[in-house]
């Protein structure tokens, strides 16, 4: 048992050093995260994996230890059906990404866009939600879509923003990039910025925690897109294929709905991505 143990706790170093070479601090950094998340080692024989989070709320949150949100529901309830020891860490959202592209062994859960595909070697196992990426701006402004915002307009976002490429692409390029984004609605409602880029959900639930009135801002719809489990393209394809199914357990007995009933106020109307689409190359 002690050694079955063991051989569990150095697993997950052992996954790091797999492409060889020295170790680089972006990997010692993770594999300091890891083996300190996986103290249950000795104790449970199940395969173990790792699920990194960053603080999104509420798709993920973060208070003192404990972490919660509705994608962090969805992936360990998912890993754990799929008989997979989850060890949670918690990661920068800005290198969320690469840090799963580059080893194995790791989770996260992230919007299923042509960029992400393009710079990383990743795979969506499963989609379990359509998020709207938006444009918040203060209502008084009149603006009522997302052509309306001129290209001079100052738009704050999350560091680790998904579409930021995007927006630069379509002329928007005075982007004002922060650590969180709740700082974002009171640069907004201080005319700091003029525009708010958001998960729609995301920028209701930190309104509501501000108490701000949400009479008071407008959301411009920029584009929708499917939020899902994401890994390395590495990943055998026997464990993708348990976590996929493990998934599926969930929307088929209603452990899904009922986790999202919970977030529902936040995220609106439930439309979840048809499974079809899950494994193939996103489309803008």
């Amino acid at each position: 048992m002690i050694a079955a143990g063991l051989y569990r706790l150095l697993t997950p170093w052992q996954a790091l050093r797999r492409m060889g070479g020295a170790a680089s601090p972006v990997r010692v950094i993770l594999a300091i995260l890891v083996l300190a998340s996986s103290g249950q080692a000795f104790a449970d024989e199940r395969e173990s994996i790792t699920y990194a989070v960053y603080p999104y709320p509420p798709i993920a949150t973060k208070m003192g230890e404990h972490r919660g949100g509705y994608a962090t529901e969805i992936m360990t309830e998912a890993l754990r059906r799929a008989n997979l020891q989850v060890n949670v860490i918690d990661l920068p959202g800005n290198r969320a990404l690469s840090y799963v592209g580059e080893e194995t062994g790791i989770f996260i859960a992230g919007t299923k866009t042509p960029e992400a595909f393009d710079k990383h070697p990743i795979t969506w196992p499963f989609c379990f939600e359509t998020v709207t990426h938006a444009l918040i701006v203060q209502a008084k402004k009149g603006y009522t879509s997302f052509i309306d915002l001129p290209l001079t307009a100052r738009i704050g976002a999350f560091l680790s923003y998904t579409l930021r490429d995007y927006l630069v692409e379509k002329g928007y390029t005075d982007l004002h990039l922060v650590k969180s984004n709740d700082q974002l609605a009171d640069l907004l409602m201080m005319d700091r910025i003029d525009a708010w880029a958001s998960f729609d959900s995301a920028a209701r639930f930190i309104l509501e925690e501000k108490g701000m009135d949400l009479g008071a801002v407008r959301s411009l719809p920029i584009k929708k897109f499917s939020f899902c489990a994401v890994t390395s393209n590495k990943t055998d394809p026997a464990l993708l294929d348990r976590v996929r199914a493990a998934y599926q357990s969930m929307v088929a007995d209603g452990s899904r709905a009922a986790i999202r009933a919970r977030y529902e106020r936040y995220l609106g109307p439930d439309t979840p991505p048809d499974p079809s689409t899950w494994p193939q190359r996103p489309h803008f």
